[in-house]
């Protein structure tokens, strides 16, 4: 056996406690588990820093001074974070959502989904299979490394969304505040493509804008009524149609660049 070995066999041997964790978007339900069947620790874990503070404590109290290994679905980043930012004994083993899924059929799916059955499925099957686990998805997988990049990709998208939204609204108050009760949220479709194509300097037919949210399946009578008479009263502000113009033409730039963000983000 060379020196390599020896450390991963080392380090398995180390293990004393065993947690498999079914996240959910509020909560986390966990059941922690030794070397025997007994389960030592149950319960849920809020999706918070509190929530996962609270969760490290009481693992740490069962543990002995051991590390533990974690198991849980790789598919948010939320509990991949959370669990990334907890002490060093950790041992994280995510795994594709497929395999709850699978262990559920084995088990028999008649049961039923619930939290604490997929937690205590996936906490079994982390038993039976730990060395091949933490030896497959140590710090350098590429699931890793995959999941940690979109979800970072995905954060900076939705700032930028966030951002470029905000300077919308500010170009559309200098440039024809009626704008801001008829358009909905910038990342459908239908608004960005009524700022791209429609403007309050030269106003588009009733017949158009009728067909623009047809268009985007919006038939709804009163809405488009609604839509279509507000758009008809648009009138931008002040006189200075070559500064209005300006202001169109970046709002425009930046609606383009919205576009593209979204895209991006879906």
């Amino acid at each position: 056996m060379n020196a390599k070995d020896n450390q991963d066999t080392n380090k398995f041997s180390e293990l004393g406690l065993y947690v498999g964790v079914d996240w959910a978007s509020e909560s986390h339900y966990y059941v922690a588990r030794g070397e025997g069947s007994k389960t030592l620790s149950e319960g849920y874990f809020s999706n918070s820093a509190e929530g996962f503070e609270s969760f490290f404590e009481r693992i740490d109290s069962l543990r002995e001074g051991k590390s533990v290994a974690v198991i849980f679905e790789a598919t948010k980043g939320a509990i991949l974070y959370g669990l990334q930012g907890g002490p060093s004994w950790l041992r994280l083993c995510p795994v594709n959502p497929v395999k709850t899924k699978k262990l559920n059929e084995l088990d028999g799916s008649a049961k039923g989904k619930s939290d604490p059955r997929d937690a205590s499925l996936l906490c079994d099957y982390l038993k039976l299979k730990a060395s091949e686990l933490l030896q497959a998805h140590v710090e350098r997988d590429s699931l890793m490394l995959r999941l940690r990049e979109a979800v970072s990709l995905e954060t900076e998208l939705v700032a930028r969304v966030t951002k470029l939204k905000q300077r919308i609204g500010r170009v559309i108050n200098g440039l024809c505040p009626q704008l801001n009760p008829l358009i909905g949220d910038l990342e459908k479709k239908v608004y960005r493509a009524y700022l791209l194509d429609h403007s309050p300097l030269k106003l588009s037919s009733e017949e158009a804008i009728r067909t623009l949210l047809h268009a985007h399946r919006i038939y709804n009578q009163a809405y488009v009524d609604g839509f279509v008479e507000a758009h008809l009263l648009l009138r931008p502000l002040g006189h200075d149609r070559d500064l209005q113009s300006e202001q169109l033409e970046n709002l425009r730039s930046m609606v383009r660049i919205l576009e593209v963000t979204v895209s991006e983000l879906r």
